[in-house]
């Protein structure tokens, strides 16, 4: 959809509405319809000297999508263009150009936003230690030392990470204590750092190996199977672990664990 902020011309912004879909049959009498007025007096509006009103634009508004700020500014274009005197056509002028200048810093502050997710995104999947730290305070009464004892790690790298974790809102202290808040975002499929955060899991499990937990379970079979049964057995591997999830979900936190799990043509 075109950039309703680049138009001074409300016309100018529906026309191009309608070239942009001219291969949606009947589109243009679809936004007459959405507007609430007769597709006659909408090819007016395009063509001749007659205007929406302020009912039609927020009935467009709905139609559109648009969000508050694009509402508006489309409500001041139709006020500017069927003010009659130039007072008040200075006056949504000036209107105008206020709400440009409210969006081009609201996409700033979107982009700064963007970026920073990026950057704690960067940090947490860098080393299993962020994840491991940060799900770990979701256990009761937990210290950067009892924390430390758990994942065997010292006490100072614990709280390193503790400190970035609060920086980026995922944790907080609470005397010595530290509380989870929330969780992280989940990295999509294309991310580069999933292939990071893979890694970076699977050599901490080659690190514990030598240390023999009761409680851990270790598998590795390399086996031969026909196509077929090979997509079966994924497809029930992936209802498995959708299994899990929901019992990992409402399972009170009382161990930190870690679940990997590989299929592959080798």
């Amino acid at each position: 959809m075109s950039d309703l902020f680049k138009f001074d011309d409300y016309k100018e912004y529906l026309k191009q509405l309608v070239r942009t879909n001219e291969e949606v049959r009947g589109y243009q009498a679809r936004l007459a319809r959405e507007a609430s007025c007769q597709p006659s007096y909408l090819s007016q509006v395009l063509t001749a000297n007659a205007d929406l009103t302020t009912d039609h634009a927020l009935n467009l508004s709905t139609f559109l999508g648009l969000d508050d700020q694009e509402k508006e500014y489309l409500v001041t274009l139709i006020l500017y263009a069927k003010a009659a005197s130039v007072k008040n056509k200075r006056y949504f002028e000036k209107k105008l150009s206020q709400l440009r200048k409210q969006r081009a810093n609201l996409t700033k502050r979107l982009h700064a936003d963007e970026e920073y997710a990026k950057d704690v995104e960067l940090v947490y999947h860098s080393n299993w230690i962020y994840a491991a730290v940060h799900v770990s305070t979701s256990i009761e009464d937990q210290t950067a030392m009892t924390i430390a004892e758990k994942l065997r790690l010292t006490v100072g790298e614990v709280s390193s990470v503790l400190k970035t974790l609060a920086s980026y809102g995922l944790v907080k202290s609470d005397g010595d204590k530290w509380v989870y808040v929330t969780g992280s975002a989940h990295l999509p499929d294309e991310s580069y750092m999933t292939m990071v955060n893979h890694s970076n899991w699977r050599l901490k499990s080659v690190s514990n190996i030598p240390h023999r937990n009761e409680g851990d379970l270790r598998y590795t079979s390399v086996f031969t199977m026909s196509q077929d049964d090979a997509d079966k057995l994924k497809e029930e591997m992936l209802k498995v672990i959708r299994q899990w999830r929901t019992k990992i979900t409402p399972s009170e936190p009382e161990v930190t664990m870690a679940i990997l799990c590989d299929f592959f043509e080798v």
